[in-house]
């Protein structure tokens, strides 16, 4: 039944963690403690755990977990939206990671000082790092062994949900990534008991008590994946304890944006402050908006379009700076907004706009333009493509009133060279610029 994915493991995973880091799907994050509660409400074990914002408050925790627990060591894991944290560096100077295990309530109140309110980097983050507000206070767990087991939307492949299994958890696993096994679940990721046997049997190499926990635990993900709404449900490692029990030591959470409407608790949780500020301002305005690591700006309206023009721009020598879609129902307002993100983008040298108008009104479009252009940094050429509904109109209405920065193209190839052309200008003049000063 499996042979046919394990080949493939190491591709399959590679293909649903950057679909996850991209978040080109309409996807959030949710923090570990918010996970965990879900867990833990889904019947899913989970360590004993409290959420912490200052020093003292860790402190205080600390001394619970004890009383609970009889044990003086606590974990302290960094509420940050970013994998590897355990091989992550503080800008506090802090060493040892996003994750470290405190011998007792005072060292632990220590350790919270150096990392609350100071940034996290690691290989997910960039240099620039993610802010920690919050800690997770998580009793240590003594597991008998680990693995891995997660539920996914197999987006390279069949589009529908997979489980992945593998008999090694923790940090490792994306290197081991080869030794994860996949299987496909039907339209509700719904796992069957003999399904789930073959899972905690076949697969990771589980027998009786810890066999039939396991079973379980992987129906119970599967069944809290499509109540969530989830597109990543992700328990590494989880682990088995000296009862043949298995519980859950850290878990990833994604939820599809869509879903909004029927998961309002997961999407009040979500925390901007750990995303790109241009995606938040975007998403506050109505606009799907995904930021990237050019510097040619592009505002089109349908995502399909959007796509072909990021790649028409890449095939003329240019780097995209973003996705944005405005839709089809955008307004002039809406249209202003857009560009206003665009232009606050300091590593944007030049924008692309390229519209079709069928529903969407060009005019509209170029009257928020026009808006938008009056504001805009001095000096950032836009070069706007616009065909259909009302283009004539909008064109001899951007001609009139754009200015001197505004280009106005018909053809989308020629926009396409004319704004990389303009792009590479502009980093010429700036790098003359720094130089002569």
């Amino acid at each position: 039944m499996y042979s046919r994915f394990i080949g493939s493991g190491r591709q399959l995973f590679s293909t649903i963690y950057s679909t996850v880091s991209q978040q080109q799907r309409r996807q959030f994050n949710v923090h570990e403690h918010t996970a965990m509660s879900l867990l833990r409400k889904n019947g899913i074990l989970v360590p004993d755990f409290e959420l912490a914002s200052s020093a003292d408050e860790v402190y205080t925790f600390a001394r619970e977990l004890e009383r609970r627990t009889g044990r003086p060591q606590v974990m302290l894991k960094a509420q940050v939206l970013a994998g590897g944290r355990s091989r992550g560096e503080w800008s506090s100077g802090l060493a040892g990671g996003g994750v470290r295990l405190a011998a007792g309530a005072d060292e632990a109140r220590l350790l919270a000082q150096g990392m609350l309110g100071h940034r996290l980097r690691t290989r997910q983050t960039g240099p620039e790092g993610r802010p920690c507000h919050r800690l997770l206070v998580v009793e240590p767990a003594k597991p008998v062994r680990e693995f891995y087991l997660a539920v996914a939307m197999d987006t390279g492949g069949s589009g529908g949900p997979i489980l992945m299994a593998a008999r090694l958890g923790g940090t490792g696993i994306e290197e081991a990534a080869s030794s994860v096994v996949a299987r496909p679940l039907g339209p509700e990721a719904a796992l069957s008991g003999a399904g789930a046997a073959e899972v905690a049997e076949r697969v990771l190499g589980l027998a009786g008590r810890e066999a039939e926990s396991a079973a379980r635990f992987a129906q119970q993900l599967c069944r809290m994946f499509s109540a969530s709404d989830a597109t990543l449900l992700e328990v590494n490692p989880a682990a088995v304890d000296s009862h043949g029990q298995v519980l859950c030591l850290d878990c990833k959470l994604n939820v599809d944006s869509n879903a909004r409407f029927r998961q309002p608790e997961l999407c009040s949780a979500r925390d901007w402050a750990q995303e790109d500020p241009r995606d938040a301002t975007a998403a506050g305005c109505g606009l799907k908006y995904v930021g990237m690591d050019g510097d040619i700006g592009c505002l089109v309206n349908g995502a399909g379009l959007a796509m072909a023009t990021m790649d028409i721009v890449k095939l003329h020598g240019g780097e995209p700076a973003n996705f944005l879609d405005v839709g089809g129902t955008v307004t002039a307002k809406q249209v202003a907004q857009a560009l206003d993100i665009i232009g606050s983008d300091g590593r944007v040298t030049a924008a692309l706009v390229n519209i079709f108008g069928g529903i969407v009104r060009c005019d509209v479009v170029a009257e928020g333009l026009v808006s938008a252009l009056q504001r805009l940094r001095p000096g950032l050429p836009v070069v706007v493509r616009l065909q259909g509904n009302r283009g004539s109109e909008a064109r001899q209405l951007l001609r009139r009133e754009g200015g001197a920065a505004v280009s106005v193209c018909e053809c989308l190839d020629e926009a396409a060279r004319m704004v990389v052309s303009l792009a590479s200008s502009s980093k010429s003049s700036s790098s003359r610029a720094g130089g002569s000063g």
